[in-house]
């Protein structure tokens, strides 16, 4: 009985548990990042994937089937894009005196990134709230974040006395049309055949993307000063 609650928890926590594992084992044996490729043709191979995946998995027909409800998607994605950047563009500098500037730079980060569909869907039936318009907006701001979170980080940035120049904001597009948008339209066109498969495997490639970054974390002794390619964007 003790063994099968054991193996239960492990099947519903095994995100964590396997994003915990790859810390580890980047601490312990960065050099395997270097031996296996990563930061390099993997790491983009890894998140075609994944947004390959996402185009799969993406909910096409409820985004279709949710377009009425104009006010509330309204509220929803101003929330996202405008509230949560502008509550941390106020609020983290307030924490310079504790944390350094390239932690001020990663809150920035995930200021302007929506969460995934997927944990929206798990925390929303949790609470008992409302799974489809849970999903139309979160299938929304993902698209559409791919194009506004750049151009928020690009403002927020400024704050900490560095621009973007245009040139690189330009590339960034460039880089995110190839490795995610692409992707994402591709597997909106091969959806129906194997979405079901391959959402099942979504979280492990997630998982997967994370362990190189751990590793060039460690690699590179973080939070060290690091060049804005290292940047998630």
């Amino acid at each position: 009985m003790a063994k099968s609650l054991r193996f239960r928890w492990i099947l519903k926590n095994w995100f964590v548990l396997g994003l915990i594992g790859s810390i580890v084992i980047s601490l312990l044996v960065p050099e395997i990042g270097h031996t296996m490729g990563f930061g390099g043709i993997t790491t983009k191979v890894l998140i075609i994937v994944i947004f390959l995946i996402t185009g799969l998995t993406l909910p096409s027909e409820t985004i279709l089937a949710r377009l009425g409800n104009v006010k509330f998607h309204i509220f929803t994605q101003s929330f996202i894009f405008i509230f949560i950047p502008l509550y941390f563009a106020v609020t983290a500098p307030l924490l310079g005196r504790i944390i350094n500037e390239w932690t001020l730079i990663g809150l920035y980060g995930i200021a302007v990134l929506p969460t995934t569909i997927s944990s929206n869907i798990v925390f929303t039936q949790a609470s008992g709230g409302n799974v489809v318009a849970t999903t139309f907006n979160a299938a929304v701001a993902n698209v559409t974040g791919i194009f506004i979170s750049p151009l928020l980080l690009s403002i927020l940035l400024k704050t900490t006395g560095r621009v973007m120049p245009l040139e690189e904001l330009l590339n960034i597009f460039k880089s995110l049309l190839l490795l995610m948008l692409l992707p994402i339209a591709m597997g909106q066109i091969v959806r129906g055949f194997t979405h079901d498969f391959l959402n099942r495997y979504d979280m492990y490639s997630r998982d997967f993307i994370f362990f190189p970054e751990f590793l060039n974390a460690k690699k590179q002794n973080l939070p060290e000063p690091i060049a804005h390619r290292n940047l998630p964007f």
